[in-house]
């Protein structure tokens, strides 16, 4: 079974096809390396279980080509920034839904069994109800968060055309080889900061929650919804958990064994408050339940940047 995985050298990428590997299907890796990191799936390839392709989503010939060779499709290829979108808006706009409306046309054109799109939470924006379920009304607040949602509807409009495909919407993924740059997550940010021996920064008074979910849960999610029957067009993948931001950055200090204070800076203009799914539908269809609790995760994170940085 051969999977055309985009996006597949990139954080999450890279825990997918590790994982979709491990249970014999054979990769078809597409990435424009802008981001991602072909070391992060060298031995794949190196092994024979994966082959790599350095190239653009919005390529059409390319797309085609590939796709004629896959039985599945795993789409996560994207500009994945919300402070990025706003800089690039047209950018991130051609990639996210652009790029997806071009490997969508590819897989229905290949007859593709199935195709998975990761979508995020911020097509929520400013949460009309929390937890946030799959009902919730979507109004995004950013070029980012807009982009992915026009993905979701390309995706539905393909869904109509007779290409089977299903939409996650993950949260907050974090997981160890998240890359620490200008618009990272909030954990890979901490992490860093206290294998240093410095201390986290938060935004605002630190009461803001989010969902943070392992990358490792984020992958079996996208074999769950590849290999599962999908009856809903879209599911939250997440933890159903709230954490506070400054119980987050707590943790992490303690983590790190270090006896500091988070530093507080001015809160983020336009910074969604709270954000928190409702998982019912992704465990009862999917039979999905996140694993790796929060300080497991992060444990393992704190200890690969301390080596990282001795």
């Amino acid at each position: 079974m051969s999977v055309l995985l985009t996006g597949g050298a990139g954080f999450l990428g890279s825990y997918v096809a590790k994982l979709l590997a491990s249970e014999g299907f054979h990769l078809i890796i597409l990435d424009d390396l802008s981001t991602g990191s072909y070391s992060s799936i060298s031995k794949l390839v190196e092994s024979g279980k994966a082959e790599f392709y350095r190239g653009d989503v919005r390529d059409a010939e390319l797309m085609r080509q590939l796709a004629r060779r896959a039985e599945y499709v795993v789409h996560l290829a994207a500009r994945v920034s919300v402070e990025h979108s706003w800089m690039r808006p047209g950018e991130v706009n051609d990639v996210n839904a652009g790029g997806t409306a071009t490997v969508l046309e590819a897989s229905l054109q290949a007859e593709v069994e199935k195709l998975v799109y990761a979508s995020s939470a911020a097509v929520y924006g400013e949460p009309a109800e929390l937890p946030l379920k799959e009902s919730t009304p979507t109004a995004p607040i950013s070029p980012y968060g807009v982009s992915k949602l026009a993905g979701e509807l390309y995706t539905k409009a393909y869904a109509k055309r007779g290409l089977k495909a299903v939409s996650l919407r993950y949260f907050n993924i974090y997981g160890l080889g998240q890359p620490d740059t200008e618009y990272s997550g909030v954990i890979a940010k901490f992490t860093s900061r206290v294998a240093r021996g410095l201390p986290p920064v938060v935004y605002g008074d630190g009461e803001q929650t989010r969902d943070f979910i392992h990358a490792s849960d984020a992958a079996q999610a996208a074999l769950l919804a590849l290999t599962k029957k999908t009856p809903s067009p879209v599911y939250n993948i997440a933890t159903g958990k709230p954490t506070r931001i400054i119980d987050l950055a707590h943790l992490c200090i303690k983590l790190a064994k270090l006896d500091l204070k988070p530093l507080h800076t001015s809160p983020k203009p336009g910074d969604i408050r709270h954000s928190y799914a409702d998982v019912t539908k992704a465990r009862v269809e999917l039979g999905f339940q996140a694993k790796v609790k929060l300080e497991e995760g992060l444990a393992e994170i704190v200890l690969g940047q301390k080596l990282r940085h001795s």
